[in-house]
């Protein structure tokens, strides 16, 4: 985490003391840069902590908020939400995934967002009935896409324990081996 606080305040005061012409977007670019290096490096061997996602989020969306036109804002803000639920800050997760799927509703990764929310609604904050409402959004939205698929599967096993789905899955295999 030192690493990763102290390359950020090495960026920002090389950009704050560099060259007048370097703009606002460029240096959020090398502050992502910098921390996604570290980041990842670390998500090799490690699971990301609270204090280093925190920082690549709040620059995600720094950059998202500056430059929402950028095509590299929709990556950001899907790494965003990626990042906040690895955290476990699901609630965010669930807002910017949200705001991914409003505002790129066409975008190869929208079903993997709308999936992602109703995923994180029913494995990280219990609640079952706003899972299954997003489950058929993705159904309805996106129903030629595997997420359609997997969100017809969770909506039959929406709440079952891992015994029960275990108990259907071996009768299921015994009336198929019959």
């Amino acid at each position: 985490m030192n690493k990763l606080v102290s390359i950020l305040c090495l960026v920002v005061l090389v950009a704050s003391c560099s060259n007048k012409n370097v703009s606002t977007k460029q240096k959020q670019l090398a502050t992502i840069d910098s921390i996604e290096k570290i980041l990842y490096k670390k998500a090799a061997t490690e699971a990301i902590n609270i204090k280093d996602g925190d920082v690549a989020v709040h620059a995600y969306m720094a950059f998202v908020d500056s430059f929402p036109n950028d095509s590299l804002a929709l990556n950001y803000l899907f790494k965003a939400g990626e990042v906040a639920n690895a955290i476990k800050h699901h609630t965010d997760a669930i807002t910017y995934f949200d705001r991914f799927v409003k505002f790129y509703p066409t975008h190869t990764k929208a079903p993997a967002a709308l999936f992602l929310q109703a995923f994180i609604c029913e494995n990280n904050l219990s609640r079952l009935g706003q899972a299954s409402t997003i489950y058929t959004q993705v159904i309805n939205q996106y129903p030629k896409t595997q997420f359609a698929k997997d969100a017809e599967a969770c909506i039959n096993n929406l709440g079952k324990s891992p015994d029960e789905l275990i108990k259907e899955f071996e009768e299921k295999n015994k009336k198929m081996n019959q």
